[in-house]
């Protein structure tokens, strides 16, 4: 990265201007290029406006001012320690606004954090036969327990059918950060599911 160099105290008011004429060129000019970083700069269309924006990673979540919203990336292991995007309140809360998909879409099992830190996960299970329950577990533990589960039988052929959806949630059985039970009643050839929880 680009070390933009500045001269401080001058013009100094015992100097003719001519003494510090090499130190002002030189202030100036690093004005000129650091204001060109990321955005429109001197003598450009639209100049001042943001072109786009770098962030340094913080090494934890900045001090929380009052009154007052911050926006930083860092650093996080589960995404092999690339960096994610968060916002943090004058009131101290933090919300992860970005993250990559673990594994991407189109993986059977998964999950994703939403823009104010939803929390969103997938995937598709075996099940066990008529009048057993099957215990499902997130790839990724939620702060609190999931707020929706969804659940879609799948048939033996592949497709989702009508006569196979005595499948649900046990309510007889918690759910928790780390995993629900899906209880099948079905009369049909119901070989698995898929399903999708929600929270935070």
């Amino acid at each position: 990265m680009t070390e933009y160099n500045y001269v401080g105290n001058i013009p100094l008011s015992s100097h003719n201007p001519s003494v510090d004429q090499i130190g002002m060129q030189t202030n100036n000019n690093s004005i000129a290029n650091l204001i060109d970083v990321d955005h429109s700069g001197f003598n450009q269309p639209n100049g001042g406006y943001h072109t786009v924006i770098h962030l340094l990673p913080e090494v934890a979540d900045p001090v929380v001012v009052g009154g007052v919203g911050e926006l930083y990336i860092k650093q996080i292991a589960s995404i092999n320690n690339d960096e994610a995007l968060f916002y943090q309140s004058g009131g101290g809360r933090n919300y992860q606004l970005t993250m990559n998909l673990t594994p991407q879409i189109g993986a059977p099992n998964g999950y994703s954090f939403l823009p104010g830190g939803i929390l969103m996960q997938w995937g598709t299970i075996n099940i066990n036969d008529v009048g057993t329950k099957t215990t499902v577990t997130f790839p990724q533990t939620f702060t609190n327990a999931p707020v929706n589960i969804s659940i879609t039988p799948i048939n033996s052929s592949g497709s989702s059918s009508p006569s196979v959806n005595n499948v649900y949630v046990d309510s007889t059985f918690p759910v928790t950060t780390t995993q629900f039970r899906v209880s099948n009643t079905s009369s049909g050839q119901l070989t698995s599911i898929y399903w999708m929880a929600i929270g935070t």
